[in-house]
């Protein structure tokens, strides 16, 4: 993944962002676009994945891969269903409004600084869902979700790049808007090096399972 351009939008205070908007790289709104695409694509899938093991408890699906790459074993779960219905079916709807708001980056438009927020919000929601079900993949289920992982790091690259903009438009005070304009413009890196200490943590957690490939 390469080195993003940082935010463009040029509004001096948080009065003046909310009258006109925020806009972001061209580079970041595709990353963005990217991220949505992919985690509506995983999300959709584990519906899926749910309804034919629903309709076949014997059914197997295509996201079983070996001892330590498989869906099934977390799909009926409560983990999987915090609300009621599945997590899933929120991530669709999530990722689809977010496909939405990039779609309009992309085109070089801006979004109200309360959407900004919004999404801002919701970054942090996933990511703490990301933390759980990782904490739960790799204690209780002992195998992790090819989808879910799609959606984790589309949700992580999402929530580097909507804080790194709000902290850039000063959303947080004058003082760490440096900090934002550096998430910005490293986005890449920032977001490969949270992909690699999820891989660290993964290889500490799972040996046995990881060993039973080679």
């Amino acid at each position: 993944m390469g080195t993003f351009t940082e935010n463009s939008a040029t509004g001096t205070d948080q009065g003046r962002n909310e009258t006109k908007g925020l806009k972001l790289g061209f580079a970041n709104s595709i990353t963005m676009l990217v991220a949505a695409f992919l985690g509506l694509f995983a999300s959709t899938e584990l519906v899926l994945s749910e309804l034919k093991i629903l309709s076949d408890p014997g059914a197997s699906l295509g996201c079983d891969v070996n001892p330590l790459i498989g869906c099934s074993s977390s799909l009926l779960t409560k983990q999987a269903h915090l609300l009621g219905p599945p997590n899933a079916l929120f991530g669709i709807m999530a990722f689809a409004a977010l496909a939405a708001f990039a779609v309009v980056l992309v085109s070089g438009g801006k979004l109200p600084l309360w959407i900004w927020w919004a999404m801002g919000v919701g970054a942090v929601v996933g990511v703490l869902y990301v933390v759980f079900f990782l904490s739960q993949s790799l204690s209780f289920f002992r195998t992790l979700c090819p989808y879910c992982m799609v959606v984790w790091a589309a949700t992580l690259a999402v929530f580097v790049l909507v804080w790194g903009n709000l902290i850039a438009q000063g959303a947080l005070g004058k003082a760490p808007k440096a900090l934002g304009k550096v998430l910005l413009r490293y986005s890449g890196l920032v977001i490969l090096g949270v992909y690699l200490v999820f891989v660290f943590v993964i290889i500490v957690a799972l040996p046995d399972k990881i060993a039973t490939l080679f």
